[in-house]
């Protein structure tokens, strides 16, 4: 190519601006409408899955027909707040259950246990693992990767190893606060309502002040308190497999999440903050459930 020819190609894309210029494919309604239709479900499928939380008792999950594991609350598709063809193509490849709260559909999906949290609250603890086969199957609890519980079981880390091996995939432990509002005990505990809508965790700032409470006032941080849990949790999972004629289903399980020569835990530690999504006059979004719903335990965790 001449070089005049090329410096003239070169004047004319600057003066047209066509490098920032952006590309717009303003030709979609105009299609044939069975191609827009299979556009629209190819999208719908493509969306990735988000990680969401599942509440065990007293909060009712969702249930699916002909599906074998619990549901859990999602977002609504991006998509159903285009255009009507657009919203009924999404409504067609989404499951909707009934929201006692909400008073409306709300789109569900089957729970991921490599994907979503399982948060399983205080006054729950012993009825799940009484009943688990009941609720989920042990199957499905061998897939667990994510669990939540209330933070007062940072207490007594035992009542944890000696349920592990019914969860022998858990790779994250989150810790659920009762509120990020002012100071705390470890000792506190939400108290949830039985029906809720849907639920997400959110971290908690690691940098507040705890107020523990164990016959004295102790100050310090939360960090601090974390740290001193890999020798609590290390010392806790030490006496469970001392006890007496240890199943080797739950050493297994043990080890695999503590390390005993090292004094540390294996597991991710996560504290978290449970939020609730709700609607306002002006904006829509997760919100803390708040301290109103805290309650301070007397008895300790066992």
């Amino acid at each position: 190519m001449p070089i005049m020819e090329e410096q003239s190609l070169q004047s004319t894309s600057k003066d047209l601006n066509l490098e920032k210029a952006p590309c717009y494919f303003t030709c979609f309604p105009l299609l044939p409408p069975e191609l827009r239709q299979t556009i629209w479900r190819v999208f719908v499928h493509s969306l990735p899955d988000k990680s969401e939380l599942l509440i065990h008792e007293p909060s009712d999950f969702p249930q699916l027909a002909n599906v074998g594991t619990p549901a859990v609350y999602t977002g609504y598709p991006t998509i159903m707040h285009v255009n009507q063809e657009a919203r009924y193509i999404a409504q067609m490849h989404t499951s909707f259950v009934n929201s006692p709260i909400a008073l409306c559909m709300v789109p569900v999906r089957p729970f991921r246990p490599e994907l979503d949290v399982l948060y399983i609250p205080r006054e729950a603890w012993r009825t799940f693992f009484l009943f688990r086969e009941f609720h989920y199957g042990d199957d499905w609890l061998s897939q667990l990767q994510h669990i939540a519980v209330d933070f007062i079981l940072s207490t007594n880390p035992a009542t944890f190893f000696r349920q592990v091996q019914h969860i022998p995939a858990v790779r994250t432990l989150r810790f659920v606060l009762a509120s990020e509002k002012g100071p705390f005990n470890p000792s506190s505990m939400l108290v949830l309502p039985k029906l809720i809508t849907r639920c997400a965790l959110r971290p908690f700032p690691t940098d507040r002040i705890l107020e523990a409470v164990h016959g004295r006032m102790v100050t310090t941080t939360l960090s601090e308190y974390l740290d001193t849990l890999d020798i609590e949790a290390v010392l806790s999972a030490t006496a469970v497999l001392s006890e007496d004629a240890p199943d080797d289903k739950i050493r297994v399980a043990i080890l695999r999440c503590v390390d005993i020569e090292m004094h540390r835990l294996k597991l991710e530690i996560i504290p978290t903050i449970l939020t609730e999504y709700r609607h306002s006059q002006n904006d829509s979004g997760f919100v803390e459930m708040g301290k109103d719903n805290v309650a301070d335990l007397v008895l300790p965790f066992t």
